[in-house]
């Protein structure tokens, strides 16, 4: 794996630890829905420590290791996943875990270096292990027609090139770094959008808390196993919502959401940021403009972790409306602050666009 933090990963953890040795203590926050837990569990849970690298994994770590366990997400509420920078205060976080868990499949490669400081941390990158068990499937047949749009799709229009500078024409010409979207044989890290697909997840980190805890294994199976449950519910009301829809293409910000199509027979007629966290150039917006036009669609998504500029400007070309997916939740914006929240809001949304 890469360092992402170059020549400043040992001396940051070198401050970390300074830190820890002089007994300066570091508090860490719950994460999950607390409020509608089913997990149980006893003392010896409260000796738990689990840093994440995105909210839905800490909601899944906090359902299975139950309501005792401290699980903290250190990425930040409306941070890009795909672009984040680790600070010393997530150094912190993770030095003081006994198991960091990871998407993986480069999505989070921010992280790899985190685990030096702290040697006896357990680190589990769910995706990779996903992965290895034959548990993700390919989903590329549903962004056939996103990825065939061409950087010089249509001819110019006033209110596009006011918009976007002509300097961002040649942005796609130059040959891309796909590590923070897909993993080395291009498998797509977004997973988690898929509700059946999160439950294998969910599986396999109770298995994971077992090795480390193998005293509370049968608790954390017990916890899956009830999580679980409702996870199934949540794709029975996503199916059913999606499956009476007018339309079944929609345009997304970036290229998240294909196993969420793939499982409910969907597609991704176009996505707006062809690189996560990298604005897309002006004829790559002219190709998604005439796509969308063609195939009548009038309703663009934004995410909170990203601008919605590029996404204002196509919604304005259309004639359409800008509305809003998240991907990742949003600590601090409930319902979207729980895995399950966070799906039903995106299911809404969807359904919405899909019915215009």
């Amino acid at each position: 794996m890469r360092d992402k933090f170059g020549g400043q990963g040992a001396r940051l953890a070198r401050q970390i630890f300074a830190l820890l040795a002089s007994g300066v203590i570091f508090g860490c926050a719950p994460a999950g829905d607390s409020s509608n837990a089913t997990p149980t569990g006893d003392e010896t849970s409260a000796t738990l420590r689990i840093a994440t690298t995105t909210l839905p994994l800490a909601d899944w770590a906090q359902q299975v290791a139950g309501p005792g366990a401290k699980v903290t997400c250190i990425l930040p509420s409306g941070a890009n996943a795909h672009t984040f920078e680790p600070s010393p205060r997530e150094m912190r976080t993770v030095a003081e875990a006994s198991m960091l868990l990871r998407i993986g499949l480069h999505l989070d490669d921010w992280s790899d270096g985190l685990a030096s400081a702290n040697r006896e941390i357990k680190s589990i990158a769910v995706g990779d292990l996903m992965r290895t068990n034959g548990l993700l499937p390919d989903v590329t047949s549903v962004t056939i027609a996103a990825t065939s749009i061409e950087p010089d799709g249509i001819e110019a229009t006033h209110d596009l090139d006011n918009e976007k500078d002509q300097s961002h024409d040649d942005d796609h010409d130059e040959v891309h770094d796909h590590d923070h979207d897909h993993g080395d044989d291009g498998t797509d890290p977004h997973f988690w959008l898929d509700p059946l697909l999160a439950r294998e997840a969910v599986t396999l980190i109770a298995e994971q808390l077992a090795l480390v805890h193998p005293e509370q294994a049968a608790t954390f199976r017990a916890n899956a196993e009830a999580y679980n449950a409702r996870l199934r519910s949540l794709h029975e009301d996503i199916q059913t919502t999606l499956s009476t829809t007018a339309r079944h293409d929609f345009a997304t910000f970036h290229n998240a959401f294909a196993y969420y199509a793939s499982r409910y027979g969907l597609q991704i007629a176009a996505v707006i940021e062809e690189y996560p966290g990298k604005e897309p150039g002006d004829r790559y917006l002219r190709g998604v403009v005439e796509k969308l036009r063609a195939a009548g669609i009038r309703s663009v998504f934004a995410e909170p972790q990203f601008s919605r500029r590029a996404a204002e400007i196509i919604a304005r070309e259309i004639g359409g409306q800008v509305a809003m997916l998240d991907p990742h939740g949003t600590a601090d914006a409930p319902p979207r602050d729980t895995y399950i929240g966070m799906m039903t809001f995106n299911t809404e949304a969807i359904a919405k666009a899909l019915n215009e």
